[in-house]
């Protein structure tokens, strides 16, 4: 009999058992409902922002005169909806319901001072958003790395 043989047929056996301690040993991932449905939900809120922006930048490319427009306000209400479900109180939330007021009457905004237009304004939009992806890009890889 070929000693290499069982010591080949040895090494299939161990290895086998060890694929086994191995299984048994490691730590199962175990994601909470709970996190998986934030993590869901801030998704969900960020693709509603960036669809909202980019209508608007696209809106605003084509008309010279802030008109108001059912379409966009309807998408920042929207966005601001999907934000709520995630965190009442961030930032982005208040902003993104008072785009769409801005959108369903912008002639009520048009003696409104620097800071509040620039508190709405798209720059300050794409600011907040940059820190809920961030927040999004966090919780995945807290999720992602358990």
């Amino acid at each position: 009999m070929d000693i290499n043989l069982v010591v080949g047929a040895l090494q299939v056996i161990i290895a086998g058992f060890q694929m086994k301690l191995d299984h048994f040993s490691k730590k199962k991932i175990v994601i909470p409902e709970e996190s998986k449905e934030k993590i869901f939900k801030l998704g969900d809120a960020i693709r509603s922002v960036e669809f909202a922006m980019s209508e608007t930048v696209d809106y605003i490319a084509r008309n010279v005169e802030n008109t108001p427009n059912p379409k966009l306000a309807q998408l920042w209400r929207d966005a601001s909806e999907c934000l709520r479900k995630v965190d009442n109180t961030l930032d982005l939330t208040n902003i993104a319901y008072e785009k769409h007021l801005f959108w369903t009457n912008p002639k009520f905004y048009e003696n409104s001072d620097e800071k509040k237009m620039y508190t709405i304004s798209l720059d300050n939009v794409l600011v907040q958003l940059r820190k809920l992806r961030e927040g999004y890009e966090k919780l995945r890889n807290k999720i992602n790395n358990q």
